[in-house]
């Protein structure tokens, strides 16, 4: 906007207007810019996989058993925690508590050395009771021969059994 002093005392402004084709070019123009800026990406982008390829190619001998290598010591070591997970979790389990339930709570000990999951597991482990202790054995029943229970006697005769019957009736 630009001022013009008329003489009068007060500047007057002067408007420019622009029609909705003059705002439609101007965006075009401005779109067709930002556009050039970017126009060769999908160039640039085909050449950064050529070169990510070449470079995978040319890797020494040396670089890809060193791959292997860390890679088979980072397996290792999992395995090895793993492993130790298992055992803290076995031994601090309570008695009596089934194999593979261990086995599931012994994923969820977290740490990295022996100290930690031990006292990870007795925190998880404490909450759980040893299970009551269930005889396998058959339970001795307290029977005389004629089938009569403990507390009660009779001559083990079954004739006799009979005849006591017949008089009650």
């Amino acid at each position: 906007m630009t001022e013009q002093n008329t003489g009068a005392g007060a500047p007057e402004t002067a408007q420019s207007t622009f029609t909705q084709a003059d705002v439609d070019r101007i965006v075009a123009d401005r779109l067709g810019r930002e556009r050039g800026k970017y126009a060769d990406y999908d160039q640039l982008k085909a050449k950064a996989g050529e070169f990510d390829k070449l470079a995978e190619a040319q890797k020494t001998e040396a670089e890809k058993s060193a791959e292997r290598l860390t890679a088979a010591e980072r397996k290792a070591a999992d395995a090895e925690l793993s492993s130790l997970r298992l055992d803290v979790a076995l031994d601090k389990a309570p008695e009596g508590m089934p194999v593979a339930q261990v086995r599931k709570l012994a994923r969820r000990l977290t740490g990295t050395t022996k100290d930690e999951l031990e006292a990870d597991a007795a925190e998880l482990f404490g909450d759980f009771k040893p299970a009551a202790a269930t005889s396998t054995r058959r339970p001795i029943e307290a029977l005389k021969p004629g089938a009569l229970p403990a507390g009660q006697h009779g001559s083990g005769d079954p004739n006799q059994w009979m005849r006591d019957r017949a008089s009650r009736a």
